[in-house]
């Protein structure tokens, strides 16, 4: 072995190189995604990972008046580009008094449409929901968030986002 000799281990020590890798790394990864939505024509997908609960608000709420859809939504749409498809995974706790309701849910989504049509953005912005229910997680926020993450990774999402229900975008 020679003085000059450098193993991968060595070279990873090396600043510069290690600068190259990292714009290397994500100058492939958008060549790939940009690839991956170029041939299939689809928007870019945006996961927005959301969890929600109703714990510690009055019993008779409205999910009208929660946070994600009094805070969170308007603030969305206001700031969201209609290049992008985004995705709501709504995580709420197994028998949530409000979100873990069908009719509920109808509600939401219905208003979401209604807000989205009344939008001055041409073209139009593309979200939908998917309700995830969850189990034994309690408001534990990472493990929500990784839940999330997962179903949207399942779905072909490209990018990921960790919101909270009473999140405002600027």
């Amino acid at each position: 072995q020679s003085s000059n000799s450098m193993y991968v281990s060595d070279a990873l020590t090396q600043p510069r190189i290690l600068v190259w890798l990292l714009i290397g790394g994500a100058l492939l990864v958008t060549l790939v995604l940009l690839y991956r939505n170029s041939d299939t024509g689809r928007r870019i997908r945006v996961c927005i990972m959301h969890p929600v609960t109703s714990n510690g608000l009055p019993p008779n709420s409205d999910i009208l008046t929660q946070p994600s859809m009094s805070a969170f939504v308007p603030s969305l749409i206001a700031t969201g580009e209609a290049k992008y498809e985004y995705i709501m995974y709504i995580g709420f706790d197994f028998w949530d008094r409000v979100y873990d309701n069908t009719a509920n849910q109808q509600q939401y989504e219905r208003r979401l449409q209604e807000l989205l049509a009344a939008s001055p953005t041409s073209p139009p912005l593309s979200i939908r929901v998917q309700w995830i229910r969850l189990y034994g997680l309690q408001q534990r926020i990472i493990g929500i968030w990784n839940v999330l993450a997962l179903q949207a990774y399942d779905d072909g999402c490209d990018y990921f986002f960790p919101s909270n229900d009473d999140m405002r975008l600027l």
